[in-house]
């Protein structure tokens, strides 16, 4: 199963997909969000391209848990998704990702000196995305195991914040 893990940003979102075995998550791309429709249809590209069927979709819920504005923007984002054919639409607590990102890549990445150009910095901030979205889809798969490695259910409570069960 190939499953893509997104970052969902107002600008951008990080994609990240994981190996056919499910183990892994790889930073792939950043799309650029200028409409929903665009995005939609870019992130629908890289479904086909890496044949996912599951599309992780990263709810930045507030430090308890709570649903917040952007936590419902993510997710009517994530509903749109649904039009992605062949595909399911998972939304996962993505609480801290981009830190776990941004930690990750000062160790792999020596500093710079100087002030970063534009140039720079966007490609900074698009690398950020992409690591943080590979974080969210580890983090799914990991809990994936977890559960297959336990008697029960693979999927979480309806009221569990990493639910694929989005309240209306």
């Amino acid at each position: 199963m190939i499953a893509l893990g997104l970052d969902v940003g107002e600008r951008r979102i990080g994609v990240a997909r994981c190996d056919p075995t499910g183990l892994l998550a790889t930073p792939i791309a950043t799309v650029l969000r200028p409409s929903d429709r665009e995005a939609v249809a870019a992130i629908a590209r890289l479904a086909e391209e890496h044949q996912a069927v599951v599309l992780v979709v990263g709810v930045p819920l507030g430090g308890s848990g709570e649903v917040t504005d952007q936590s419902r923007r993510t997710q009517a984002f994530g509903r749109k998704l649904r039009a992605v054919p062949g595909t399911r639409v998972v939304f996962w607590d993505e609480r801290f990702t981009t830190q776990t990102a941004q930690e990750s890549l000062s160790r792999q990445h020596a500093p710079r000196r100087g002030e970063p150009s534009a140039h720079r910095r966007e490609a900074e901030r698009r690398r950020l995305d992409a690591a943080a979205a590979a974080v969210i889809l580890q983090d799914y798969l990991d809990h994936q195991r977890q559960q297959q490695a336990r008697p029960g259910t693979l999927r979480a409570p309806a009221d569990h914040p990493n639910s694929d069960q989005v309240p209306d």
